[in-house]
């Protein structure tokens, strides 16, 4: 491919990034889309009033956005790598831990990644973690986190006649309506939350400071057509997610 078709490419996946990737930046703050539960009622007694179950899903979890995320930048981040690659010889290996996670990176590419990790950065930061206030579960039917069930009472007022002052035979007596709650049922609540757990926040975060130290590094290091498309994405968003 040649090199002014890459731009033209670029340039569409770039703004398609852009706009995509700000409508789902305002979503992570609404931490309700996050958040489901299930609420099931059983009356105390046999043939006790029904109450419908009540319940409401998860919108959207760290891991669909983690999904989007990369759908959004896989284009974004390999045209990114074939200009750079393209339009200079000034390359540098980008090393965590001893790994080599790009070979001969080009300095364009070293700038770009510097700036794109800040804004994957700026991402997890906003994914909600999960309550620790808690006690969280991976459900393996729904993938989602979620609580033990955990039970509430329902009750009704009801009126009681108790006997203010006894009769005798010199005067009535005086009666009076009390109203207390019975106990009618119980409610039990299971919450579920696509939250991400705060050590798995913390562990991203952390790869994504060394990766962004690594790929400094590798800026010091570098001295400074027809390409062929490189694709780097897969390399990026494995090591971050894996």
């Amino acid at each position: 491919m040649q090199l002014h078709a890459v731009v033209a490419i670029h340039k569409d996946a770039k703004s398609r990034a852009n706009k995509e990737g700000s409508a789902l930046k305002n979503l992570l703050p609404k931490t309700a889309l996050f958040q489901g539960f299930t609420r099931a009622y059983r009356p105390k007694e046999d043939g006790g009033e029904d109450i419908p179950s009540e319940a409401q899903k998860v919108t959207l979890t760290w891991k669909e956005v983690v999904r989007r995320i990369v759908r959004l930048e896989t284009d974004n981040l390999d045209f990114e790598a074939t200009l750079g690659i393209g339009n200079t010889g000034a390359r540098a290996d980008i090393i965590v831990d001893g790994c080599v996670i790009i070979y001969s990176a080009p300095t364009s590419l070293l700038l770009f990644l510097d700036k794109e990790l800040a804004e994957l950065r700026a991402f997890i930061e906003l994914i909600p973690v999960l309550d620790p206030s808690k006690e969280w579960a991976e459900d393996p039917s729904t993938g989602l986190s979620r609580t033990p069930a955990t039970m509430t009472i329902r009750t009704k007022k009801t009126e009681k006649v108790v006997v203010a002052i006894p009769p005798t035979e010199h005067q009535k007596g005086e009666w009076t309506k009390l109203t207390e709650d019975e106990t009618v049922g119980y409610w039990d609540t299971v919450n579920f939350s696509g939250a991400i757990p705060a050590p798995k926040k913390e562990e991203i975060l952390d790869r994504l400071e060394k990766l962004s130290r690594a790929v400094g590094d590798a800026r010091t290091r570098a001295n400074s057509t027809e390409v062929t498309k490189s694709t780097i994405a897969e390399s990026i968003f494995g090591y971050l997610f894996e």
